[in-house]
């Protein structure tokens, strides 16, 4: 995402693209990149319709709803035009929690009301979908709808969250997944005994210093997105990490 600041923190222009890579296929269609979503105007306008005048007290809050709402509309666009994407990856987590997005209250009444996006926002969040008002084109409205829209379609998405971590979930469930006779020829061991071999090298807390060899969730993860690209793919992949 790429944004500009106007006075006060918030958000004028917020840009989505898109890598879309077709493994296996080596002509020059394999890949390209593409732009998704472009917005260069007002995202927010005041509760009644006018223009926002930048009073929420939280300028970070506007920018990150803008950059995780078109982020979302994007993911909603590939799929809509790209029907036979399989697998769509985000960079970043795919549900938000959402609480710092909402009014600021105190004492049970709305000292400042998180804005509305304005109409020119939302048709490019939410095209074709019916007009929003109200509380209908606030933030939480629009990002949820973008989430019902994701999950009702039959690609599989994923949000890919970047953090140290040392986590082994995910290696374990792929390995439970793996049928002895797909890897026994790559193997120096019969599955039975490898499986469990691997299951204590991944995990070093048997180890005596606890410093022993370790496969991560996030390794797992990287060396299957590189494995599926071809070499200039990868290296933007190591990039963009």
């Amino acid at each position: 995402m790429a944004n500009l600041a106007m006075v006060g923190a918030a958000p004028l222009a917020v840009r989505v693209g898109g890598y879309i890579v077709t493994p296996g296929d080596k002509t020059p269609n394999r890949k390209h990149f593409i732009v998704l979503k472009k917005l260069i105007s007002e995202l927010y306008t005041a509760t009644d319709g006018g223009v926002y005048d930048w009073t929420f007290p939280d300028c970070d809050a506007l920018r990150h709803a803008a950059r995780i709402s078109t982020e979302a509309a994007g993911a909603v666009t590939v799929l809509q035009d790209y029907p036979g994407v399989r697998w769509l990856f985000l960079h970043g987590a795919l549900v938000n929690p959402v609480s710092r997005y909402s009014d600021v209250m105190r004492d049970g009444k709305t000292q400042h009301a998180f804005p509305h996006f304005s109409p020119a926002a939302l048709s490019e969040l939410l095209p074709g979908e019916p007009t929003r008002e109200g509380r209908e084109a606030n933030f939480i409205s629009v990002y949820l709808r973008s989430l019902e829209l994701l999950s009702a379609s039959d690609a599989v998405v994923c949000g890919i969250v970047e953090r140290e971590s040392e986590t082994t979930s995910i290696t374990n469930a792929v390995l439970n997944r793996l049928q002895d006779h797909e890897i026994q020829s790559v193997l120096t061991l019969p599955p039975a005994q490898w499986k469990p071999w691997f299951r204590s090298a991944i995990d070093p807390g048997n180890a005596e210093d606890g410093a022993g060899p370790r496969v991560t969730d996030a390794r797992t993860v990287g060396q299957a997105l590189k494995r599926t690209l071809d070499q200039g793919d990868a290296k933007l992949f190591d990039t963009l990490r």
